[in-house]
């Protein structure tokens, strides 16, 4: 009887030393700030091991991969989170650019509006399905989105660089330098802003000049290298 007591004993007090599932996965999102994916993918899997039906393990996861470029896994954990907790912006989000990044604009189209259906307040969706249209070769709904994220935040650069992009396409060419002319002004170390803003000063001119070569000067020495060949055409 005392021995099957001090057996009983043992046990709990071993079951009580066992770390809560939420207490793991905390740890993994601090690894996962300090940019420690692998260390954090080794605890996620712990939780999951722990409690199978936590979606935000399974999102988490798949964030770890998808930094560490591992697309497969990180789709596989994505799906994983929205089958278990579809209510969810953010795991719509994060598959949406998983899907852009594997060159799938269409399937990353499709859950960015997923995203927005759930939750609006975030400009980050509206920019990224704009630069998705973008990729499909549809400014037009590219431009609505942007104008959108531009709305809600209008100190980020990359917005204005995509919109100025979408306008050049469009032959919107003094819309397209305006753009990029305050995406530049936001952040001097785009280079691909200066190639763009030569491009559509070009077309507002009809014709390269100083100032188109000095632009395409600039990316390249911002490593722009699409604008070598640029140069070589336009500033002989």
């Amino acid at each position: 009887m005392k021995k099957g007591l001090i057996l009983m004993l043992t046990v709990w007090l071993l079951a009580g030393c066992a770390p809560e599932p939420e207490e793991v996965l905390n740890q993994a999102k601090a690894k996962l700030d300090q940019g420690k994916f692998k260390e954090a993918i080794s605890l996620l899997d712990e939780v999951v091991k722990l409690d199978p039906a936590n979606s935000d393990a399974f999102n988490a996861r798949g964030v770890a991969y998808f930094n560490l470029e591992e697309l497969g896994d990180a789709m596989m954990n994505f799906d994983k989170a929205i089958e278990l907790d579809s209510s969810q912006y953010k795991f719509f989000y994060n598959r949406g650019n998983t899907y852009r990044k594997m060159a799938d604009p269409q399937n990353a189209i499709q859950d960015y509006t997923q995203a927005l259906d759930r939750d609006k307040s975030h400009y980050d969706i509206y920019l990224n399905r704009g630069l998705a249209y973008l990729n499909l070769k549809q400014p037009d709904k590219a431009v609505l989105d942007l104008n959108k994220a531009g709305s809600m935040a209008p100190d980020d650069a990359n917005i204005y660089l995509y919109r100025g992009k979408a306008h050049l396409y469009l032959e919107k060419f003094a819309a397209s330098a305006d753009d990029l002319e305050k995406c530049i002004k936001l952040n001097k170390n785009l280079g691909e802003a200066y190639h763009y803003l030569a491009l559509a000063k070009v077309g507002i001119n009809g014709a390269a000049n100083q100032e188109i070569c000095d632009l395409l000067d600039k990316a390249i020495a911002l490593n722009y290298s699409d604008s070598k060949e640029l140069k070589d055409f336009y500033c002989k």
